[in-house]
Formats: structure tokens, C-alpha cells, sequence
């Protein structure tokens, strides 16, 4: 890996940028996990429209309420209006889950 004179890690250099495919085929990530979408739009947009289709018949025994936030997961990718909205959503589970967290470790702290 190439780092840049700035010293920021996540920073590279032009030459190791001309090596690295310009358009990477679209994924999600999860954590550590990473699954690849379709690389044509058209079925990237099939499959999210399907996927909350199938969250709408929830009451269905296979499909379930699951379905709707991996179908807009998806449809984020191409539409940048779900994209805004599914950021605005991580930024705030992220800050709940932040300070969750730190609630919970000061109460055990003090229990202790």
C-alpha cells in the first residue's frame, strides 16, 4: 500500500489510483462482510423494488418486515434521495448505540 506525504493512512498515491479498476463492481457492506450487488442498474433496481415488495407481504410465513431496509439498502446505491436517508439513519443508530454503550460500561463500572 502506498501512502501519500500527508501520512494519512487512508490517503494513496496517483500511480497506485491508475492501477485500481476506475469503476469497482457495487457492493454493501456490513461490518466486515461485503456483498456484491448486480453490476447493472437496472437489476440492482429489480432487486431492491423486489425485495420491499416482498417486505409489504410480511404477513407471508417466508417474507417479512426484513425485506423493506435491505430493499432500500439497495435502491441507495442508484437514488440519491434513499441514499441521504439511509445516511441520516446510520449517523443516528450509530450515535444511539454510542451512547448506549457508554451507559452501559458506566453502569457497570459503578456496580462493580
Amino acid at each position: 500500500m502506498n501512502l501519500s506525504t500527508c501520512g494519512h493512512p487512508g490517503a494513496t498515491t496517483t500511480s497506485s489510483r491508475s492501477l485500481e479498476n476506475k469503476n469497482p463492481m457495487p457492493s454493501i457492506r456490513f461490518g466486515k462482510r461485503s456483498i456484491k450487488l448486480p453490476d447493472s442498474r437496472l437489476l440492482r433496481v429489480g432487486l431492491g423494488g423486489t425485495f420491499i415488495a416482498g417486505g409489504l407481504f410480511s404477513f407471508l410465513p417466508v417474507l417479512g418486515i426484513w425485506m423493506l431496509p435491505v430493499g432500500l439498502i439497495i435502491l441507495s446505491h442508484d437514488f440519491p434521495r434513499i441514499r441521504r436517508f439511509r445516511r441520516q439513519w446510520e449517523v443516528k443508530i450509530s450515535r444511539r448505540w454510542a451512547r448506549f454503550r457508554g451507559r452501559s460500561t458506566a453502569a457497570n463500572s459503578r456496580a462493580a
